[in-house]
């Protein structure tokens, strides 16, 4: 095969290869790696990849932004809470004005409802103020007489109407709290060790587990009320009215329930150990009329019942068994021909276990000092 010759000279053949097959330049090198790169199949779960990132990302940032809005509104709310609370204790410290006090009273109520942590002192706070303000247990004077102040009636108002439940104990041992109106109140486990409580009305009142240990209760109304587990030992409750009321496991040792109505009243399990019933009314007798505002019946045999009749000393009913005393203990208890017990009960005498009591039936009680 003979070349082509050109003006010049004999041409050149051509490689039909190296002319389809473009120069190796560096454009070239750079559109194939741009190809490659941009047309690499990863590329979509790169994308998802980096997605998920930055949302976990905002995530955190979002969580770390919240807390920091959570801290700083702890912080203004506790700052708040402890500025009122000073705000409260100063005014129940406020001795010209009742107004500021009742105040003072009525916002510990409210911040013991917003803040629960701080419900102990709220309520200690509370009781430290009627125990401050309130007459000492020993020098009421005459309950009828006396008018209940408004300031401390309001405190045990608030006190009362605490949550059932609630963790806090409240002292308000040794105050003058006659006729003071408790009725419906949550007094559990509160502490009335030697409180003046005549006629006060306790209807309905909650007093599981607190602590009435010589207690004055005379007069007082406690319709309902239930008192289980209360300690009540050497308790004055002498022509109180406790129809109803819920005594089982209550503690009465040396009690003086001398007149006191106890109807309907629940006390399996009470410990009535040396207490006094003479007079007490356990259930009506037969034909009666039903008790009237000075807590006297009516016999249809006899006289009124506050009349001093012949006395009967109790001489060893250890265990009664009657209805509504299953489980009492009522040994060394000193009764007459005036206590009305439970249809069917009748109180035995003699055995091992003597009253430790004197009656004498011209005057009172005496009893041995222990």
């Amino acid at each position: 095969m003979t070349s082509r010759s050109g003006p010049t000279g004999p041409r050149r053949r051509l490689n039909r290869v190296s002319a389809l097959t473009p120069p190796d330049t560096t454009r070239s090198r750079i559109r194939r790696t741009g190809r490659a790169f941009f047309g690499w199949g990863g590329w979509a779960k790169l994308a998802s990849m980096v997605t998920t990132v930055a949302a976990l990302a905002a995530l955190w940032f979002t969580n770390e932004s919240l807390r920091a809005t959570n801290d700083q509104f702890g912080l203004t709310r506790q700052t708040t809470i402890t500025e009122r609370f000073a705000k409260a204790v100063e005014q129940l410290g406020n001795s010209t004005s009742l107004d500021v006090q009742l105040g003072g009273i009525y916002l510990l109520e409210r911040l013991a409802a917003d803040s629960p942590t701080d419900r102990s002192s709220i309520f200690e706070v509370l009781g430290a103020y009627v125990r401050t303000h309130a007459p000492d247990g020993a020098d009421c004077g005459s309950p009828a007489q006396m008018v209940f102040p408004v300031h401390i009636q309001a405190a045990l108002t608030v006190i009362g109407r605490r949550s059932v439940g609630g963790p806090e104990r409240i002292d308000l041992s040794r105050t003058c709290l006659a006729n003071a109106n408790l009725k419906d109140a949550n007094l559990r486990d509160v502490d009335l060790n030697r409180a003046n409580l005549s006629s006060a009305d306790l209807s309905s009142a909650r007093l599981i587990g607190a602590n009435l240990e010589r207690a004055d209760l005379a007069r007082a109304r406690l319709k309902k009320t239930d008192l289980t587990d209360a300690v009540l030992d050497s308790a004055v409750l002498s022509d109180s009215l406790l129809n109803g009321s819920n005594l089982t496991g209550a503690n009465l040792t040396s009690a003086n329930l001398r007149g006191a109505f106890l109807e309907d009243a629940t006390l399996d399990n009470a410990d009535f150990t040396l207490a006094d019933l003479r007079g007490s009314v356990f259930e009506l007798p037969k034909g009666a009329q039903s008790y009237g505002p000075d807590q006297s019946i009516e016999r249809p045999d006899g006289p009124d019942r506050g009349t001093t009749q012949p006395a009967v000393p109790a001489t060893g009913p250890s265990m009664a068994t009657g209805i509504r005393l299953r489980g009492a203990n009522l040994t060394g208890a000193l009764y007459d021909a005036r206590t009305e017990w439970p249809a069917g009960f009748v109180p035995t005498a003699g055995g091992p276990e003597a009253a430790a009591g004197v009656l004498d039936p011209a005057g009172p009680v005496t009893q041995p000092p222990r």
